[in-house]
């Protein structure tokens, strides 16, 4: 009876995000490689404080709002820890702050109204979404329900932290 009793009220728990496991898929993202090429150790504490970062929305289905507000979030972070100073080494440090500052505002901006502009312009979250250069199998478990933030982090955490052209925003 008691082993009942506690297996009733026992909650299983996913494990705990390994930073190093989002940190070998970067490694063997192309698009990481050749973006960061000299600063991809550099990067290393920024990817180690995502699992942290997004405790809150791990499990959370990835839409295109969602994936608005973990780009503000992560653009935040690196605000306030020096991502330009610790990347690229102080290199052009005031101009790409203040371009760090202004997507952080864009994103979480848009991120209240994008689902609404969706529907105005009679696209869907895929759609959207493909402009963030989900991978097919990404846009696959989004289709299924399926595509959580922990997943994301898992399989292309680039669609997190990259940006995407200013051109893409400027259409939603």
């Amino acid at each position: 009876m008691i082993d009942i009793l506690i297996s009733s009220t026992h909650k299983s728990k996913t494990p705990a995000l390994d930073a190093n496991d989002i940190w070998v898929v970067l490694m063997d993202d192309p698009t990481f490689a050749s973006t960061y090429e000299r600063e991809t150790q550099a990067h290393k504490p920024f990817v180690d404080a995502l699992p942290e970062l997004f405790k809150e929305e791990m499990n959370k289905y990835v839409g295109a709002a969602l994936l608005m507000q973990l780009r503000s979030k992560y653009l935040s972070y690196c605000l306030q820890n020096d991502y330009v100073g610790t990347v690229l080494g102080g290199r052009f440090k005031g101009a790409f702050q203040k371009e760090l500052e202004k997507a952080t505002i864009l994103y979480s901006s848009s991120a209240r109204f994008v689902d609404e502009s969706i529907k105005k312009q009679n696209k869907t979250d895929i759609e959207w979404l493909m402009h963030f250069c989900l991978s097919p199998a990404s846009l696959t478990m989004h289709s299924e329900g399926i595509l959580t933030v922990r997943q994301l982090l898992l399989t292309q955490p680039m669609a997190i932290i990259s940006t995407p052209p200013q051109t893409v925003l400027s259409t939603y």
